[in-house]
Order: C-alpha cells, then sequence, then structure tokens
C-alpha cells in the first residue's frame, strides 16, 4: 500500500503501521492540491509497486466555526482546493496507469469528510 500524505501532514504518521508491515507500506509527503505533486504521487506509487489498482482519496478538512453566511471567499476557495482540486487531480492522473496495468475500468472516492463536514453546516456545534 502506497499512501501520498499531503505535505501539511505529519511525516511519521504512519510509522507504527509501517513497522506492523515492514516492506508492504510506503508513503510520499508532497502538495496532493497541485498538477506536480498529484503526479509525482502517482509516479512514486507506480515505480514502489509497479501498478496501480485503486485510489482511495481521504485527504480533506473543514475550516470549523464559521457559519455558511460568514464564511469568506478565501475559506470558500481555500476549502474547495484541498477537498475538491486534490480529489480531482489524483483521479484524472490515476486512471492512465489504472488501465494500463489491468485494472477495473471503474473507481470510487471514499470521502469520510463528507459526512463529518454536512453534519458541521447543518449543526456548527457537531462533532
Amino acid at each position: 500500500m502506497s499512501v501520498a500524505l499531503q505535505h501539511t501532514d505529519a511525516k511519521d504518521a504512519l510509522d507504527a503501521l509501517k513497522a506492523v508491515h515492514p516492506g508492504r507500506v510506503s508513503t510520499c509527503l508532497l502538495d496532493l492540491t497541485s498538477e506536480r505533486g498529484a503526479a509525482s504521487a502517482i509516479t512514486q506509487t507506480v515505480q514502489w509497486g509497479s501498478r496501480l489498482d485503486a485510489v482511495a482519496h481521504l485527504m480533506g478538512g473543514w475550516v470549523g466555526g464559521a457559519k455558511g453566511a460568514d464564511t469568506s471567499l478565501g475559506v470558500w476557495e481555500a476549502m474547495m482546493t484541498l477537498n475538491l482540486t486534490s480529489a480531482f487531480l489524483l483521479t484524472r492522473g490515476s486512471i492512465p496507469p489504472m488501465i494500463e496495468g489491468g485494472a477495473p475500468h471503474g473507481m470510487s472516492l471514499i470521502r469520510r469528510s463528507a459526512r463529518t463536514v454536512s453534519a458541521r453546516v447543518n449543526d456548527p456545534g457537531a462533532p
């Protein structure tokens, strides 16, 4: 399993998992909101594992506390970049190597943050 971490994440975030599964977990620390960073994540993953079978985009975030009417355009754009642009870039870049590697012609993005963000928008006090 290869895991691309956003460049702002803790570099050692998966060290415990790597220790339990030596040689089976690879990580790279990149800016996944940029075309260059997303492309590099895909390239490094294919080089490490020799092919790409699936992509799970679990990156995301939310600047909580503000009500929708109080959210600035800058915050909105930052959240769209973090949550959507990164997903788009990884998805778009992953399709060619997945097809070349013989992976099934389908892809799902699993987003846990979508559920928790929705709860926060409806109830800003939600966990």
